[in-house]
């Protein structure tokens, strides 16, 4: 159909100081990409299957998730594979003052936070790498691999067997 090559633009962000956007632009079906445009030089990066994009507070950094491939999971389908099974997105952060150095990119994501004000952290679980179903606890409850990262000096901390997590608003705590 004809429709499956029209594409939408979604998730119009722009950082707190105004020089820099993000949008996405996906299609009907298929892989979409995220858009991170610097206003003032208009530099612009494009990442294939980035979405849900966030900016620090401090404008350091952009941060979003990375779809897997939509053929990949496309197959896992047809061949009838566990949803628990298929690989999980990713999460990747780029730094805003050079948008040219790669970008820091971590899989296995289950989800991101960032305090709501005045920090250069951010906060994210994933599923360890060698991650087995604990058959042995009584407990329903996953646990997962927290880490805690400043992209601007490129330091983390990681934390073993977390369920869930949060930040004070200034990210002091």
């Amino acid at each position: 159909s004809v429709y499956n090559d029209w594409n939408r633009l979604e998730n119009i962000k722009i950082s707190n100081d105004g020089k820099f956007t993000t949008f996405e632009v996906n299609k009907q079906k298929g892989d979409g990409k995220l858009f991170l445009k610097n206003l003032s030089t208009d530099e612009e990066i494009i990442i294939p299957r980035g979405y849900e994009s966030t900016f620090s507070y401090e404008n350091d950094f952009a941060v979003f998730k990375v779809k897997v491939p939509e053929d990949s999971l496309r197959k896992l389908k047809l061949a009838k594979k566990k949803k628990e099974t298929f690989p999980k997105d990713s999460i990747a952060i780029v730094l805003l003052n050079d948008v040219k150095k790669p970008m820091l990119k971590f899989p296995r994501l289950i989800s991101y936070k960032l305090p709501e004000e005045s920090s250069k952290l951010i906060a994210f679980l994933t599923v360890p790498e060698d991650a087995k179903k604990d058959t042995t606890s009584k407990s329903d409850i996953d646990v997962y691999e927290l880490s805690v990262m400043n992209p601007v000096t490129n330091t983390r901390r990681t934390f073993d067997n977390v369920y869930d997590y949060s930040f004070s608003k200034y990210g002091d705590a």
